[in-house]
């Protein structure tokens, strides 16, 4: 049975909720009506993409061809293709093979922006970890779980390359990091994505990396990784939580 697909907000949605208390003019409402048809195409372009699960590269159509079936001016498909481009969906590719392109989905501009937010909202550091906590409790679980030999494979490299690194190397964000690696291994993508927007906030907070604390962490991450090869899901959480807990009282708030 095929699982149900997320649904998007709509960019018409997004827009709303940005301009809300903006004006009591209504000019903000009326910026919204002003590009609710640059909206509509932009998500119709948007759920093709997605439905069709189109590979980055692909090509939608050149401008002429996006103009006849969309049956809009030009200037509102050139408002619906910044959205898509600000979206990370597809851009218009300029030169002789112009046309709109399916392009690359990257985290980086979702974790910026996750970073501006809470830091504007006032979000502090232990209320970070708060939330890191917990999904970072529930990734291991999943990963004792769900784990795979290819994912034994990567946690056991993970592991001897942190032993042989210099102690800032647990300062590290990669795909080895073990806490993104986990966050990866629990088959959540959505949970592979906050964690690791939540670890990039939190790693500035880490200083005064010695080697006593890089011998913990290290001793902490291989606890954890050998509890979640075994699959005993108990021992791995318990691990986690102990180790999280160490880690928080050691940042610097």
């Amino acid at each position: 049975m095929k699982k149900p697909a997320l649904r998007s907000v709509g960019y018409s949605t997004v827009a709303r909720t940005a301009s809300r208390g903006t004006s009591k003019t209504g000019r903000g409402r009326g910026k919204v009506r002003g590009r609710k048809l640059a909206d509509v195409v932009a998500e119709k372009i948007e759920a093709r993409v997605i439905d069709r699960m189109l590979p980055p590269g692909t090509v939608l159509g050149t401008e002429l061809q996006l103009l006849a079936k969309y049956k809009v001016s030009r200037s509102v498909l050139r408002q619906a293709v910044k959205l898509l481009e600000h979206h990370q969906v597809a851009r218009m590719r300029p030169g002789p093979n112009s046309g709109l392109i399916v392009t690359e989905c990257h985290p980086a501009p979702v974790e910026k922006a996750l970073s501006v937010y809470l830091r504007r909202e006032g979000v502090t550091l232990s209320q970070v970890l708060e939330m890191k906590r917990s999904l970072e409790i529930t990734c291991v679980r999943l990963a004792a779980e769900r784990i795979t030999y290819a994912g034994v494979e990567r946690l056991r490299r993970a592991v001897a390359t942190e032993r042989e690194a210099h102690p800032e190397r647990t300062k590290t964000i990669g795909p080895e990091n073990i806490h993104l690696l986990l966050a990866e291994l629990s088959g959540n993508p959505a949970m592979h994505l906050i964690v690791q927007s939540l670890t990039n906030l939190t790693l500035p907070h880490a200083t005064d990396i010695t080697h006593e604390s890089a011998e913990r962490t290290f001793a902490a991450h291989s606890r954890v990784a050998e509890a979640v090869i075994a699959g005993d899901v108990a021992s791995a959480t318990q691990a986690m939580r102990e180790h999280l807990d160490d880690l928080s009282e050691s940042l610097d708030e």
